[in-house]
């Protein structure tokens, strides 16, 4: 009686990028071989290139810091065509996890810094788009104080960069009438110290809502 037999693609060692990080399981269970060839392809490395394929082929030290900074950067590279972004997705997920696995909060906002962009570039052609933009938006600025700390320790002569979470968050709060977070996450914001005009943009919120903001000083510098 004749058998059936199947073939199961296996996870070979990989050298390159991938290897260095251990994610050879993780790379070849997640994706294609079309859509592996497809990202190689797309991928440019930041360093001077003596392989063809760095992510899966070569030897020696990394560019990156972390696994989650390698997937991170891959992902933030596929941005030009709509079939990329489930794949951009897969390598935001596998970031995000390495991040807090490792208690990297700087790359864990990065994180969250690309699939932001990533959602909002795509929100014409996908419905869920918008809700995933905010809902990265919120996990960005759940961990913002200790983003600015951390940035603050290791960057001390650098200003905070913008944070496109909380500028976000505000614009699509706002755009649904929902002034009073609005205003909230702008005052957290600039209590944070993220760069930003926030209280002119409360002072508007505050305006469209209705419910002018009161003073305490003829100047009116300070907030009640």
């Amino acid at each position: 009686m004749g058998g059936c037999s199947q073939t199961v693609e296996t996870s070979p060692e990989v050298e390159g990028e991938i290897g260095h990080f251990g994610l050879e399981a993780w790379w070849f269970a997640t994706f294609s071989k079309n859509e592996r060839v497809y990202i190689e392809k797309t991928y440019q490395h930041p360093g001077f290139l003596t392989v063809a394929r760095p992510l899966t082929t070569g030897s020696g030290p990394s560019a990156y810091e972390s696994a989650a900074a390698l997937l991170t950067a891959v992902a933030n590279q596929l941005s030009t065509y709509p079939q990329e972004r489930d794949m951009a997705l897969r390598l935001f997920v596998q970031a995000e996890e390495r991040a807090q696995a490792e208690s990297d909060v700087l790359a864990l906002h990065l994180v969250y810094d690309g699939m932001i962009r990533l959602h909002d570039r795509w929100k014409q052609r996908h419905s869920d788009a918008p809700d995933a933009a905010f809902a990265a938006c919120y996990r960005q600025v759940r961990i913002g104080e200790r983003v600015a700390r951390a940035l603050r320790s290791r960057y001390p002569m650098r200003a905070l960069p913008t944070h496109i979470g909380y500028e976000m968050m505000v614009t699509m709060l706002a755009e649904v009438e929902n002034y009073d977070r609005a205003i909230e996450a702008c005052r957290q914001a600039r209590l944070e110290g993220w760069p930003g005009d926030w209280t002119a943009r409360i002072q508007q919120l505050a305006k469209d809502s209705g419910s002018p903001v009161r003073y305490i000083s003829s100047s009116g510098m300070t907030q009640i």
